[in-house]
Parts: C-alpha cells; sequence; structure tokens
C-alpha cells in the first residue's frame, strides 16, 4: 500500500557529534585521554509492514566511548601499555503513527478508566471481512523498546625485546550490563469480525457499535542482564633470518553466558512446573529449578564456562 509518510512526509532527524581528546608526556611515561559522544534523532518510514500506510519508526540513540591509556617505556626495549575504557549505547525505538505517539485512549472514547486502568495510547483496531482477511488496520503504536548497554573494560600489554626475540603478554577484564524493555502497545488490541459473540456478524458494523470479536494484551518484557569477560596471551616472536619471522603464542579466554539480574530466563522443558515461579506458565522452568538429571538450572540456563584455549603459530617471509 501506498505510505504517505514515505511519499509525502519528510522525516526529521537531527543529531550531534562530539570527539575530544587529550595528550601528555613527561619523560618516559605518555598519558592519553578520549571521550566520544554520538546522538542521533530521526523518524523514518517502516517498509517492513506493507499494509499500514504512514507507519513510521521513530528512533533515538545514543554512543558514548572514553579511554584513558598509559604508557610507560623506560628504554628501547621495554614497553607497558595499561588502558581503561568505558563505552554505554542508550536507544528509544518507538513504531507506530507519528499522529499518535502522544494520544491517549480516553481521548478517543475508550473506557479503560471503567475497569481502573489507565491507557498511555490508543488500543490496536483491525477491521476483518466475512473471508478473515482484514479490511482496516489501526495501529497507533505497535511496539516500542528501551534499552541501555554499558561496559567496562581494563587492559595491560607489555612488549620487551631482546636481539632478535620480542616477548609480548597481557591481559584483559571486561564487565558488561544491558537492561531492556520492550513491548507491544500497551492498550492491546481490538479485532471486529462476524465472529463476535452477540454480533452482527459484519465486522465493520460490530466496530460501530464497540462489539469485539476479541483483544489481545501482551505484558512488557524487560530484563537486566549482566556478563563478564576474561583473557591472557602471552607470544614470542622471532627473527633468525633476515627477512624471516616466526611466531608463537598462546591465549586463554573465559566467556562465560550471560545471567539475567532477576534470573528472569526461563528455559522450556515438557511435563515440569517451576519452583521459582509457580504462577507461571507450564513446561518453563528457571535457574535453579530442578533439571533432572542434570541438577539445577544454571543462571545462564546454557552448561559452560566458555573457556577457550587458542593456540597460534606464523611464519612470514619478506625476501625483500
Amino acid at each position: 500500500g501506498k505510505n504517505s509518510y514515505r511519499s509525502e512526509n519528510q522525516m526529521p532527524g537531527e543529531g550531534e557529534t562530539f570527539l575530544g581528546r587529550l595528550d601528555w608526556k613527561h619523560k618516559n611515561l605518555l598519558v592519553n585521554g578520549s571521550y566520544f559522544n554520538l546522538q542521533n534523532r530521526v523518524t523514518e518510514p517502516l517498509f517492513d509492514v506493507l499494509s499500514i500506510p504512514g507507519l513510521a519508526l521513530r528512533r533515538r540513540q545514543r554512543a558514548q566511548n572514553g579511554q584513558i591509556s598509559l604508557v610507560y617505556t623506560p628504554g628501547n626495549r621495554f614497553s607497558n601499555t595499561l588502558r581503561l575504557g568505558g563505552q554505554r549505547l542508550t536507544s528509544n525505538n518507538h513504531k507506530g503513527y507519528p499522529d499518535f505517539f502522544r494520544t491517549s485512549a480516553e481521548s478517543f472514547g475508550f473506557k479503560f478508566s471503567a475497569y481502573e486502568a489507565n491507557a498511555p495510547t490508543l488500543p490496536g483496531v483491525s477491521i476483518l471481512d466475512h473471508s478473515g482477511f482484514e479490511r482496516l488496520r489501526v495501529t497507533p503504536s505497535p511496539t516500542y523498546e528501551l534499552s541501555a548497554q554499558t561496559a567496562f573494560q581494563i587492559r595491560n600489554d607489555v612488549s620487551y625485546r631482546r636481539r632478535d626475540f620480542v616477548f609480548r603478554g597481557g591481559v584483559m577484564w571486561r564487565r558488561g550490563i544491558w537492561p531492556f524493555l520492550n513491548s507491544e502497545n500497551l492498550a492491546g488490541s481490538f479485532i471486529f469480525s462476524s465472529l463476535a459473540f452477540r454480533g452482527s456478524r459484519n465486522g465493520t458494523a460490530d466496530f460501530l457499535m464497540g462489539i469485539p470479536a476479541s483483544y489481545r494484551i501482551t505484558t512488557p518484557r524487560s530484563m537486566n542482564l549482566r556478563w563478564h569477560e576474561f583473557a591472557a596471551y602471552g607470544e614470542a616472536e622471532w627473527r633468525p633470518l633476515r627477512g624471516l619471522k616466526i611466531t608463537t603464542g598462546l591465549r586463554y579466554e573465559i566467556q562465560p553466558p550471560a545471567v539475567e539480574r532477576l534470573d528472569r530466563i526461563a528455559a522450556f522443558r515438557r511435563d515440569v512446573e517451576s519452583q521459582s515461579f509457580e504462577d507461571t506458565l507450564p513446561n518453563l522452568i528457571f535457574p535453579g529449578d530442578p533439571d533432572g538429571e542434570f541438577g539445577p538450572l544454571p543462571r545462564s540456563t546454557v552448561r559452560t564456562h566458555g573457556r577457550h584455549l587458542v593456540p597460534r603459530i606464523g611464519v612470514t617471509y619478506a625476501p625483500s
């Protein structure tokens, strides 16, 4: 169908970028710090839902990255670099009609207050014909998503040179946090069709009389993921002949799966019930629940420590 926002309206967009860097050197010590900030706000049409003309995505993003490095070089043979860094990415995505983003359901005659509820936006409305095909769909706010991903990192690298050999080594530790929230329309969605109980067998007429065939509402999905990583490496570089370089090394990594702060990650198991959340749906278990012969379900629901051992060997020859 025709997308009026794509063909007739200009999508507003704006953003700012800031970049700063500072270097300072004193004898054998070099200190530098940098900061990067990007903000972007744009509204763009959606092309994946062709049956809803005018549907658009309002996206707000902000990316920040900061780093401090200390490089100590007492001579030509030895060098030590310490890096402290952090980054944060926040996003706010809202799909729907821009003209109805801030329109309440009560202003259009939906009496949610009679059921002690307060809908922040208009509900979705679909009208079906006798064959079950959708003839009209109004989707003020189909979905929205809020997230903020933050990561911190500490890394130290050492290099030592002696004659034809160069030895390098280092360690790295990273910690990540990612809370996010996504949901469909908080006001739910109505379907008007010929299947409505005590209806007129006509979806359009039932819409005018306020007799829906069905109503659906989805609770928001909220999670707060946490993870960490560790890595250490060592390598040796040897130049036995002019133009020939041989490198060997070993890297050790620990990358366990992410966990949820309140253990709200579920796993599917047939014919079982959760002991941690007794009122949840059947066939779902959560961290700490018995998992048969495997024992308690781990916090990540995945039984792995994420340990890796990575050897490395390389030969380079450049006759020129």
